[in-house]
């Protein structure tokens, strides 16, 4: 049988709502009273997330998709120094939960999604588990140096504007040994994106405006699993052994043949984990 089918659906539905001064696109696909909530990386787009939304495995589950703000389809921030950062946006994820009703729910965040779910955690009503992927939460004594591999185009990460050939060195340092359409794709939603995001966040994060994001999560007692590709070129993934040691150890899984984004890069074996994930705590 074909996993990967975009028919199977029962509902499908592409919409925006209106979210603390923004207009968010998203998209969801109605089956079920259990959701899954996907969220994308730092100047991403919701269709980061088509192997998974394709994929029968998840059949049993009703999928959200969205576009974060000055991301994607959704609109751009008029005070970004305010919404650009990463409480701002944890704000506006807790509201945009609210505004589509999600009541029995599982998040499946990637890259710095993961750190806007730690800052919205404890206002996340009817979230059953974060399934976090390329997780750089923060707190609890440590800071963005500790996590940080010396990667040599991070630099793009909070950049404005990088030239194509710094762009291309940095998307491919997300994926291993990714297909061009892929590379093509990630650098397309990369210069769609707000080139006031990047910077704004990036002075933010060096700022210390974020909470303490491993307390937060602890805080929640909402179950938690930490996925790394093990060809991993920007978070160190042994970093969360220093907080709260033994604590988080258990909660790692690491797919051999991925990178940073291990949903792109082995799909199959991501989907294979976040479908027991959702089953163990919405089933």
């Amino acid at each position: 049988m074909n996993r990967y089918d975009p028919k199977f659906n029962k509902t499908h539905m592409k919409d925006s709502i209106s979210v603390s001064g923004f207009t968010i696109s998203y998209e969801k696909r109605v089956r079920t009273d259990k959701t899954i909530l996907f969220l994308h990386h730092n100047s991403g787009s919701a269709a980061v997330w088509d192997a998974q939304w394709n994929d029968r495995r998840l059949a049993g589950y009703t999928l959200v998709r969205v576009d974060m703000p000055g991301q994607g389809a959704s609109s751009h921030s008029l005070i970004p120094d305010t919404d650009y950062t990463l409480s701002g946006l944890g704000h506006v994820l807790a509201e945009i939960v609210d505004r589509l009703e999600l009541s029995n729910y599982v998040i499946s965040a990637l890259s710095i999604s993961t750190n806007i779910a730690g800052e919205a955690v404890r206002q996340l009503r009817g979230c059953r588990g974060l399934f976090m992927t390329g997780s750089s939460v923060i707190g609890d004594g440590i800071t963005p140096e500790d996590i940080l591999l010396p990667f040599q185009y991070g630099a793009a990460l909070f950049e404005a504007n990088p030239g194509d050939e710094e762009l291309r060195d940095y998307i491919k340092g997300l994926v291993n040994e990714g297909q061009e359409s892929t590379i093509e794709a990630l650098v397309a939603w990369y210069r769609e994106a707000d080139q006031v995001l990047r910077p704004t966040l990036g002075k933010s994060i060096g700022a210390g405006n974020w909470s303490n994001e491993i307390d937060n999560l602890d805080a929640s007692r909402i179950p938690v699993v930490l996925v790394y590709g093990d060809q991993e070129q920007v978070i160190d993934r042994g970093y969360l052994e220093k907080a709260r040691p033994g604590n988080w150890r258990k909660h790692v899984r690491v797919l051999e043949k991925a990178g940073h984004l291990a949903n792109l890069d082995d799909p199959e074996a991501f989907t294979r984990l976040l479908a027991g994930f959702a089953c163990e705590t919405l089933d």
